[in-house]
């Protein structure tokens, strides 16, 4: 995973900003996992590849998942001390197979857009 910035035009306030990636990789991955844990999990087979742990996120519209892989390490290292984490993570992404519907952080989203555009967006 990676973090780019740009650097703004040079003022009189700098800022400066301690990154841990560890705690990234921690904050960025846990909606994530909240999703899986409280989205609806039909049978999404043929709908997300078996590699994805996936949820349904119902009323939103959209399917969401991780790689199964990415996922179980997550949940392994919930409530311990992140240090290795990114490292974890990134040796976990570098070994995936490319699947075409999966994207670089292992994630996975989907959505119908007929259903989605067919809904009204206020009800009388």
């Amino acid at each position: 995973m990676q973090l780019y910035a740009l650097d703004p035009e040079p003022t009189e306030v700098a800022l400066s900003w301690q990154v841990d990636p560890d705690r990234f990789t921690e904050a960025y991955y846990a909606p994530f996992l909240r999703a899986l844990d409280v989205g609806r999990s039909p049978d999404l087979a043929g709908v997300a590849p078996a590699a994805i742990e996936a949820a349904d996120l119902g009323a939103v519209g959209g399917r969401i998942g991780l790689h199964r892989r990415l996922a179980g390490l997550l949940r392994e290292r919930e409530g311990e001390a992140v240090a290795g984490l990114a490292r974890e993570v990134d040796s976990v992404l570098e070994g995936l197979p490319e699947e075409e519907a999966i994207r670089p952080d292992g994630s996975w989203f989907d959505t119908s857009w007929g259903d989605a555009l067919g809904l009204r967006d206020v009800e009388s």
